[in-house]
């Protein structure tokens, strides 16, 4: 009976060691497994970048930074704006001396735009200002002096030698017309305009612009024996004015063209 107990017992404790080390091998083995799962997880994420889901992070990724671009050009009595993007166009104006804007037609092209302006007499700033679909803007100032032009003066003895015909032309119209033969002094007033009818009646003839101005006249004064001495100055509607002074006799013919 003893015995029987005593070999009961030994079987008994052999079968304790063996259940530990079995619970020992899966604590261990899957204390592994968890590390190689953790090594994994931690490879996956430093390995493959992240990608940015969220509505701020795609909005971020699509803006437009870039601002349009503006070349002025100078092109005889003209200036030739040339305006690209890399996105469309939604606005392209101009204007002189910070004056009203002049908004110019986009075209089929959207992302480039080219067009021509005048440029006015004397000094003036031209700013050209672009804006585009992502609202990205430009904006360029720059001066330009156009050529103040003047009536042009003629004078011209007629071809029985006994007349001086005298002229001017300007196509920003007359206001009048100066002159003294041998210190007699004479006027013609053009900005007042009457038919050209009215004018020949008085020995004068004259043209008109499109607006109704005069832009051309010529009237006859005697002249007197030997040499006389003219001058002559004409003014236009904008305040600019041209003069000649000299001394002409029969068959002499001078035109300024200054």
């Amino acid at each position: 009976m003893n015995q029987i107990l005593k070999t009961q017992n030994n079987g008994k404790g052999n079968g304790d060691m063996d259940i530990k080390k079995i619970i020992v091998f899966f604590v261990i083995a899957i204390a592994v497994f968890a590390m190689i799962l953790i090594g994994i997880a931690v490879y996956g994420s430093v390995s493959k970048p992240k990608e940015d889901t969220t509505d701020e992070g795609k909005v971020s990724q699509e803006v437009d930074v870039e601002d349009p671009k503006i070349e002025i050009l100078l092109s005889g009595n003209q200036v030739k704006v040339v305006v690209k993007d890399n996105q469309e166009l939604s606005h392209v104006a101009y204007m002189w001396n910070d004056g009203e804007e002049q908004v110019q037609e986009i075209g089929d092209s959207k992302t480039d735009l080219t067009f021509y302006v005048d440029i006015p007499e004397g000094k003036n700033t031209l700013k050209v200002i672009a804006i585009d679909s992502a609202n990205n803007d430009a904006e360029i100032p720059q001066q330009f002096r156009g050529e103040t032009t003047k009536p042009v003066i003629s004078a011209v003895v007629n071809s029985e030698g006994n007349k001086v015909v005298l002229g001017a032309v300007y196509d920003s119209g007359l206001q009048k017309v100066e002159f003294t033969i041998n210190e007699l002094p004479y006027q013609i007033n053009l900005e007042t305009v009457y038919t050209e009818e009215q004018y020949e009646q008085v020995g004068m003839k004259v043209t008109f612009t499109d607006d109704g101005k005069i832009e051309s006249m010529e009237y006859a004064q005697p002249l007197e024996e030997g040499e006389n001495e003219i001058v002559i100055r004409a003014y236009g509607l904008d305040g600019t004015v041209n003069d000649y002074e000299g001394s002409m006799t029969y068959e002499t013919e001078i035109e300024i063209t200054e």
